[in-house]
């Protein structure tokens, strides 16, 4: 699926991935997907976050103050708007735009 970016909505973007929740990093870890437009991020419980992407529910979910998506755990996340990038993060961002996939955000039950 082609993704478009746009002024309207917010992203997120999960970065600081690692393969393990312990592993030890010597530099920021891998950069991971960014969802959006997005209608809105919502945080819950300190244990998942909720969004609307093209009109459908999705979650991320939290282990141990970590996001587990499609085999990463990513550190960090930030929720912003295109407003303010420049020319380089907008084509960086625009070829990390992802749709959710419900199965890649199940935490595994061994989550190391």
């Amino acid at each position: 699926m082609k993704h478009t970016l746009s002024t309207n909505g917010v992203y997120l973007e999960l970065f600081h991935g690692r393969k393990t929740k312990d592993e030890e990093l010597d530099d920021w870890g891998s950069a991971g997907p960014v969802f959006g437009p997005l209608a809105y991020v919502h945080t819950t419980y300190r244990d998942h976050i909720k969004f609307e992407q093209n009109g459908e529910w999705c979650e991320l979910w939290l282990a141990e103050g970590m996001i587990f998506y499609d085999g990463v755990w990513y550190g960090d996340w930030t929720v912003f708007t295109l407003d303010g990038k420049d020319e380089v993060q907008l084509r960086e961002i625009k070829g990390r735009v992802a749709a959710y996939d419900e199965s890649k955000s199940k935490v595994p039950h061994d989550s190391n």
